[in-house]
């Protein structure tokens, strides 16, 4: 795999990673006393209380639509985050030939090339120099917001956009009252002041009682990147464990 190609495969499955089960919504929509009139107003604390990211995950079954350079194409995937906070992700062509294998926990990232046989590692502090990426912005791309939020007792105009600021990027959160989680985020890096915009859509109900989306899309303001996710088996409350080596005979590369 060509550098660039393997920088550009970085990005992506960063981001790929970062969104798969973006915006998982629980059941249940919230009204106000008027249940006839779908809520206006949560609390921050309501949409605190969603957050699934420690609970782990597996996405089973997803489809990866990438499209880069006016290039697109298309993948399967699989996804697993377990409650320890290590993600791992598997990218295959749809003939079942995997291509990559991307691990990722507190300290770096690692991407397998399962064809040129390289390992790509790359720790957080390098992502953050860049690409303007923290393992923090994991959880908040999955539709979880950030906890010991100072605003977590405010009140929440789901009309309106909700500014957050981070070290490493201005947020600005759309949240759904009815199910009282956030389904549109709006980032901008501050390394680079790019922006990235995703959005969840086409709910529909999991396992345990959630929601979860059918498609998700990225896209980042000037183009460089446009993806589209869809997921048909996914998994909430996953207690499995993830153990991930790099295999003999890859050759290392950072």
């Amino acid at each position: 795999m060509q550098k660039v190609g393997k920088i550009a495969l970085l990005i992506s499955c960063v981001v790929l990673i970062a969104t798969s089960g973006c915006s998982v919504l629980r059941r249940g929509a919230a009204t106000d006393e008027n249940d006839s009139l779908p809520r206006k107003h949560m609390m921050y604390n309501d949409i605190l209380a969603n957050n699934i990211v420690k609970s782990g995950l597996y996405i089973r079954k997803g489809r990866v639509e990438l499209i880069t350079g006016g290039n697109r194409e298309r993948f399967t995937m699989n996804l697993r985050v377990s409650d320890d906070g290590k993600w791992l992700a598997s990218i295959r062509t749809f003939a079942g030939i995997e291509i990559a294998r991307i691990y990722a926990d507190k300290n770096a990232v690692t991407i397998l090339d399962r064809v040129g046989r390289t390992a790509t590692l790359m720790e957080w502090d390098q992502l953050k120099r860049d690409f303007g990426l923290t393992y923090e912005m994991l959880p908040l791309l999955m539709g979880d917001v950030p906890e010991g939020s100072m605003i977590k007792r405010r009140a929440i105009d789901c009309s309106q956009y909700l500014p957050l600021n981070a070290e490493w990027a201005d947020i600005l959160l759309n949240t759904d009252c009815d199910v009282a989680k956030v389904h549109r985020f709006q980032i901008t890096d501050m390394t680079f002041g790019r922006k990235i915009v995703i959005q969840a859509s086409g709910f529909i109900t999991g396992t345990e009682g959630l929601y979860y989306p059918s498609s998700v899309e990225i896209a980042e303001e000037s183009g460089i990147l446009n993806m589209k996710l869809t997921y048909e088996d996914t998994e909430l409350n996953w207690k499995g464990k993830i153990d991930f080596e790099i295999p003999a005979g890859y050759r290392i590369e950072r």
